[in-house]
């Protein structure tokens, strides 16, 4: 049962999805200088320390002279200490790296590209937020509605900044996005990015995605249901999309993703073709190239199998769940559970347990009570989701839980433990930079290994 054993990998990976972090303690004190110093600022609104960086947030309705005339004076106050840190600044909820040293005789655009291209995207006003990004997925993350994402990325293109980083344009779903380095040996793929601003113009539903990272571009087109019907798409996407590559790209209609090449036998067979008709329109569901049909709320869920269930014909058996997107762009998120639309009703009852709780916990952990414990009911849905684990566990099987943290829409790993069925546990390697809450995996280790607490 291999798709069963992905839901024994990956059914805590977003069902514990946490955010934001506790401050680290003091990384010297040249930067505490620095910090006591931006505290002290009247345009600052807040300084925050997360980790090995600090977060300067500037008042609201700086102009732009003004940032600037901040970033002198900082830059002139730090650039003479030997321990400065690493800092960002957030004006109007637009992140940039901000340098602690000056600029000499560069250019802004040479010094602080980062904070110039977050200045341009404010007073472009097609972003929504410009913030920093996972180290395994993109450095500099945009957001921005679906239907602006392609001609903000190539609009970009003409004010010239090269910061050497990983940027990423998407949609605040994740499911629309152009991801490049800026670097000039790996730039954008301007061909098919403006062959996606035109289609949009004339499908402006349309989404899908640009990857141009390591100068391998992929690309992604998902037709909207209320642009084109599947079966006008069949007949049509050779002359619609004949940029796309036929073996490297993909084509997808409502929650069907696969390749150019494959579009029309997968969607040659009548009753599976109604079924794709009725599941695009259902609430709560997502394009997929690895599952059937993958849902990304209970709702969707239940409503999902209620059509597998009067479509018995169609070539569709898969179901996926999964609230949270992937942190790279084009792929299908990691899965909390996998099954089929035959699963019997206790087996879909015990996922169910532990998919609502996910839902619920996306946004972060429940507040901590007087003296730090825990809510008692955070620890009664982690039980559930581990039993649920255990009962559906192969013989002698060492389940292996990978945490998350999900934060401005990107994913950051917290770590993983390997769980093994005589109790025993094995805290997996984590990068310092990633791992952000060691007490949640200290949590998941001691619930396993507490006797006789795991139960449905």
């Amino acid at each position: 049962m291999p798709a069963m054993r992905r839901v024994l990998l990956l059914l805590l990976a977003v069902a514990l999805v946490l955010s934001g972090c506790s401050g680290a303690e003091s990384g010297g004190t040249d930067r505490q200088k620095v910090v006591h110093w931006l505290d002290e600022r009247p345009d600052v609104a807040s300084v925050q320390e997360r980790g090995d960086r600090v977060v300067v947030r500037l008042e609201k309705g700086r102009t732009d002279d003004q940032v600037w005339d901040f970033v002198d004076d900082f830059q002139a106050y730090a650039e003479d200490l030997s321990d400065r840190g690493s800092y960002r600044l957030a004006v109007d909820g637009f992140d940039a790296y901000l340098p602690p040293i000056g600029r000499g005789s560069r250019s802004r655009s040479e010094a602080e590209g980062d904070l110039v291209r977050a200045l341009w995207f404010r007073a472009d006003g097609r972003a929504t937020a410009v913030t920093d990004g996972a180290a395994a997925s993109v450095s500099t993350l945009v957001t921005a509605p679906a239907a602006d994402v392609a001609a903000l990325a190539l609009d970009l293109q003409d004010i010239g900044v090269d910061t050497g980083d990983s940027i990423r344009v998407q949609s605040a779903d994740g499911r629309t996005g152009v991801q490049w380095s800026t670097r000039l040996d790996f730039d954008v793929d301007v061909a098919a990015l403006r062959a996606m601003v035109a289609l949009q113009r004339r499908f402006p539903r349309t989404g899908g995605w640009i990857n141009g990272v390591a100068g391998a571009t992929r690309v992604g087109v998902v037709f909207s249901p209320r642009d084109i019907s599947l079966d006008d798409l069949r007949q049509q996407a050779a002359r619609l999309v004949p940029w796309l590559d036929r073996d490297r790209d993909a084509i997808g209609w409502g929650t069907l993703v696969t390749s150019p090449r494959g579009l029309r036998d997968a969607t040659e067979d009548p009753a599976t073709r109604a079924a794709y008709v009725a599941l695009a329109a259902v609430p709560g569901l997502a394009p997929a190239r690895y599952v059937d049909v993958l849902a990304t709320g209970l709702a969707g869920f239940r409503a999902a199998r209620r059509v597998l269930a009067a479509n018995p014909r169609a070539r569709l058996r898969s179901l996926g769940y999964a609230p949270a997107p992937s942190p790279h762009l084009g792929q299908d998120p990691d899965l909390v559970v996998e099954t089929f639309a035959g699963e019997t009703p206790r087996r879909l009852a015990s996922y169910e347990k532990v998919m609502e709780p996910a839902r619920r916990d996306r946004g972060g952990p429940p507040p901590r009570p007087a003296g730090g414990s825990r809510p008692a009911s955070t620890t009664t849905r982690l039980r559930s989701a581990l039993t649920v684990m255990r009962e559906s566990a192969p013989p002698g099987a060492t389940l292996t839980v990978s945490l998350a943290a999900s934060r401005t829409g990107v994913r950051r790993w917290v770590g993983t433990t390997a769980l093994a069925p005589d109790g025993k546990v094995r805290r997996g390697a984590a990068a310092d930079e990633e791992r952000l809450d060691d007490d949640l995996l200290q949590r998941v280790e001691t619930t396993w290994t507490e006797p006789g607490r795991l139960s449905m």
